[in-house]
């Protein structure tokens, strides 16, 4: 069933519609919803986005798609309360207004990922999860990518895992005909 819903995922991404949406407001919703799955599993969820708005060309649905597989590919990494840690499991969402783009990155305190695995990660039915699909990390990769989009990977041993993706920004006119089209809705 998860391969089936990822390869469903994949199908829309060429099909999904863009417009103009400030991710900042797309975060906020995905953290207020996602901070009692973060308390059960003993997971501190934070957001730092900078001051402003974050503009980008892009369907919110899938932009919640890639927060989805960021985040908990992050509290699996992280596991539940960090048995026999002395730090409590936090992920980090840090949202910044480059000079072309916005800059997501989600960040865990995690154990890191070996470094014979990293160039692997965005490969599909790539896992390191028994019972993963292994087709997340590539469907996020494929959502940002057809957005125009790019991302990267950095992680420590022992130290966490970082995921970054820039969008382009919005330019004023397209941002403002997302306004218009939002207002009318």
């Amino acid at each position: 069933n998860q391969i089936i819903t990822h390869y469903l995922s994949l199908s829309k991404i060429a099909s999904t519609e863009s417009t103009a949406i400030d991710v900042g407001d797309v975060i906020a919703d995905f953290v207020a919803e996602w901070q009692d799955r973060a308390q059960e599993r003993g997971i501190q969820l934070r957001v730092r986005p900078d001051e402003g708005t974050h503009p980008v060309l892009g369907d919110p649905n899938q932009i919640r798609r890639v927060l989805v597989n960021l985040v908990e590919n992050a509290f699996d990494a992280i596991g539940d309360g960090r048995p026999g840690s002395r730090r409590a499991g936090t992920v980090t969402l840090m949202l910044r207004r480059m000079r072309r783009s916005v800059k997501l990155t989600v960040k865990d305190n995690g154990p890191g990922i070996p470094p014979e695995l990293r160039e692997r990660v965005f490969e599909p039915f790539f896992t390191s999860k028994s019972g993963g699909s292994g087709l997340g990390l590539y469907l996020v990769r494929e959502i940002v990518l057809a957005s125009g989009g790019t991302m990267s990977l950095s992680s420590s041993d022992g130290r966490g895992t970082s995921v970054s993706v820039r969008w382009p920004l919005a330019e004023p006119e397209e941002t403002q005909a997302g306004r218009k089209k939002k207002g009318a809705a």
